[in-house]
């Protein structure tokens, strides 16, 4: 995902085993954006990392269960 222009400091990202919550605020700028998943995933496995303007998020896939509060996620 693109964030330009916001700090790592400004962003949260939480997850679900169906979907990824991403919002950041910066200034008068604000991010959000849910992304539904094709297959279940692991939200307690996730890794996030950004640079240069650009978020990554790794997951890992899970066949079943559900987790339906979700996580917050730290930015390496």
């Amino acid at each position: 995902m693109d964030l330009p222009g916001v700090e790592k400091e400004d962003i949260n990202i939480e997850a679900t085993e169906e979907e990824v919550r991403v919002s950041a605020e910066r200034g008068d700028r604000k991010y959000y954006k849910t992304v539904r998943l094709p297959d279940s995933v692991k939200p307690d496995t996730a890794k996030a990392t950004y640079k240069n303007g650009v978020l990554t998020i790794i997951l890992k896939k899970v066949r079943k269960g559900k987790d339906d509060k979700g996580i917050k996620i730290k930015i390496e």
